[in-house]
Formats: structure tokens, C-alpha cells, sequence
């Protein structure tokens, strides 16, 4: 009955591990998907942390820093820009020097 009991434990062990390991795949899933939505500029300054703004990243839209498309989209009429940004690019943006960032027009 020991051994029964022993390998009964060890299972219910390692069926813990696989759900404590499942349980992070899912939350790092949920943060890509969050982060591959549109957001605002104000959202997205919070998230990248205290050296942005809303400012600096509506400087980078129009000096040509970001894509169209990929990096940033603008929800306006063609009246005033309302720019949302795509978080998990910019984050790639960033992350290069900023001698290897593309410009685009």
C-alpha cells in the first residue's frame, strides 16, 4: 500500500507542476494579446515606462520613426490626428539603437 501511495503522490505532484506551468503559459499569452491591441498614446507612454509621453511618441509618429500600419494607425476623420499605437512593436522599436531604426515617410 506504501508504494501505491508514494507513486499517487508523485503524480499528484507533477499534475500540479503541469498546472502551475499551464497557468503561465496562459497569463504570458494574455499579455501578448494585450499587447498587440491598439492603444492610446497616454496608454502606451504608461506602459514603456517613465522616459516616454504621449508627447515624445506623437514627435516619433510625425518625424517618421514609426510605420504607418505597423507601428501606428490614425482613428480620425483627416480633421486632427488621433493616433493609437501597437505596444508590443514598439517595444521592438525601442529596443533597437537608435541608428538601426528605420524612418519612413
Amino acid at each position: 500500500m506504501s508504494d501505491a501511495l508514494k507513486i499517487l503522490a508523485d503524480a499528484l505532484q507533477a499534475q500540479q507542476q503541469l498546472m502551475v506551468a499551464i497557468l503561465k503559459e496562459v497569463e504570458e499569452l494574455r499579455a501578448e494579446k494585450q499587447s498587440d491591441q491598439w492603444i492610446t498614446l497616454t496608454a502606451a507612454a504608461k506602459q514603456l515606462g517613465p522616459a516616454f509621453s504621449s508627447r515624445k511618441l506623437a514627435e516619433d509618429i510625425k518625424s517618421g520613426v514609426m510605420e504607418h500600419g505597423t507601428h501606428y494607425v490614425d482613428t480620425s476623420n483627416g480633421s486632427k490626428p488621433n493616433y493609437a499605437v501597437n505596444l508590443s512593436t514598439l517595444k521592438k522599436l525601442y529596443a533597437l539603437p537608435p541608428g538601426e531604426r528605420k524612418r519612413y515617410s
